[in-house]
């Protein structure tokens, strides 16, 4: 059932985010390229299998997105708290005089 819940919430995240779906078909596949790792034996092969199909590695490219990849847009997602009430530069940006 946890394995279904994260799957569901990983393909909500990934197409919120904007990404294709041939990209989450290919994403999704590629873990079982791992075993291709057999090829050269079977401790290899294990491995390599268990190395791709851990949890660890896409919920750090995940945390990587959601703070850095977008730009810097994390904190004005978070609210004035991190900023203060004020516009941010002098292009007209996202916020606006808070009165």
């Amino acid at each position: 059932m946890e394995g279904a819940a994260l799957l569901l919430l990983a393909t909500a995240a990934f197409f919120a985010f904007g990404h294709p779906w041939w990209l989450f078909l290919l994403l999704l596949l590629a873990p079982d390229v791992s075993l291709l790792g057999y090829v050269a034996g079977p401790r290899v092969g294990a491995v390599a299998y268990d190395t791709v199909h851990t949890m660890v590695g896409p919920l750090a490219l995940l945390g990587v997105r959601l703070v850095v990849g977008r730009g810097g847009e994390y904190g004005r997602g978070c609210g004035p708290g991190l900023a203060g009430p004020h516009r941010h530069g002098s292009d007209g940006g996202v916020w606006a005089e808070v009165s």
